[in-house]
Parts: structure tokens; sequence; C-alpha cells
């Protein structure tokens, strides 16, 4: 808290916790992959050490924020883009949480013994692609590498929209079709549902 009478030391240090948290939820999403391919529990355990870290981290920046605002130090400028990064760092924390959802939900198809066909497990692994490739487009903006991606991550949104459609259909169909078990395919709702709130948190 000593840089908070600084606010340019103190933007500059907010700024960089941002980017260690984005790196870190970043690498949550291939460990999942990992952990339903190979029914991975230390690759759980991994996500769920790094949700955890993610989200003490998290509350101890929004803290510091307030503290900011608080001491009245901010000139109206500096006041915007902290109120910015505050926005940034809460949709972090909800993809945290998603993942740490889909943690949960891989850690109770494991505990049962449940496997999914080759079909169900390409698209949950589409699926996820899909989430990381979108998530990695929304950092490198915040990172000054690309210019503003909205109009193509819309379209890739509505694509996105489509497959995940296309995946809960083809799962209703193989409960139907006694392919699947329906606790198994209830599973494989729920990742799906998580990941689309993932979607959303990255617009």
């Amino acid at each position: 808290y000593k840089l908070i009478a600084q606010p340019v030391f103190a933007i500059k240090m907010i700024t960089q916790e941002l980017n260690d948290m984005c790196g870190i939820v970043k690498n949550m999403l291939p460990n999942l992959q990992t952990a339903i391919e190979d029914n991975n529990i230390s690759k759980l355990n991994k996500v769920q050490e790094n949700c955890n870290k993610v989200e003490q981290r998290n509350d101890e920046m929004m803290q510091y924020m307030a503290a900011m605002f608080a001491a009245g130090s901010l000139t109206e400028n500096q006041a915007g883009y902290v109120s910015d990064m505050m926005l940034i760092m809460e949709n972090v924390e909800h993809i945290e949480k998603r993942c740490s959802e889909i943690s949960g939900f891989v850690a109770t198809k494991i505990e049962k013994g449940y496997k999914y066909s080759s079909e169900a497990a390409a698209e949950l692994k589409k699926n996820l692609n899909s989430v990381a490739e979108i998530y990695d487009s929304v950092l490198r903006y915040l990172e000054g590498d690309s210019e503003n991606p909205q109009e193509i991550l819309s379209q890739r949104r509505e694509k996105i929209l489509k497959q995940r459609n296309k995946a809960r259909r083809n799962n209703s169909k193989r409960m139907q079709e006694h392919k699947c078990q329906k606790e198994n395919g209830v599973l494989f709702n729920r990742i799906l549902f998580s990941l689309d709130r993932i979607t959303h948190d990255c617009f």
C-alpha cells in the first residue's frame, strides 16, 4: 500500500499484476483439455491451485484499487484507467470461476469412471480450443499487440455458439440412443455451459 500515494507507480504495479493473472488463467484451458483427454488428476489439481491463486490476488488488487480511490490522489485519466482495470479483473475472476467449475465437473467424471466417446471428446476439445483462441485474442489486444478485434471476435463468437449448439444436440442424441450415460451427458452439458460463460466474459 506504500505506492498508493504515487499513482504512476501504483498503476504500473496493478497493470503487471493483471497481466500475471491473465497469464495464469490462459494456462488453465489447456490443462483442462489434458485432464479431460487423459483423466489427469494432477492437471486438475494444478487448475484448482491456480484458481485459488487468482482469486486471492484478485481480492488483494480490488482492495488496493479501492484504497487508491479513497486516497484521492488520482487524476481523472488515472481514475478512468483504474476503473477499467477493475472491470477487467472482475471478468478475469469470472473466467477463473468458470474454469474451477469445469475442473469440478471433470473431477466427477474421473471419480465416476465415465468415458466420453471419440465424438464427444472431439467436440469438447474443439469448444475448449475455440474459447482459448478468443481469450488469447483479447489478451493480445489488451497488451497492445493487435487492433481492436471486436468485429472479428463477434463473428467468431457466432461461429462458436453454432458449434456449441450442435454439440448439445449431438449429446442429446447420444443420450436418447443410450450411447451415453445420462449422468455423463449432464456433465458434458454443464461443461459447455461454463464455456458459454467464459466466452461471454471475454467480451
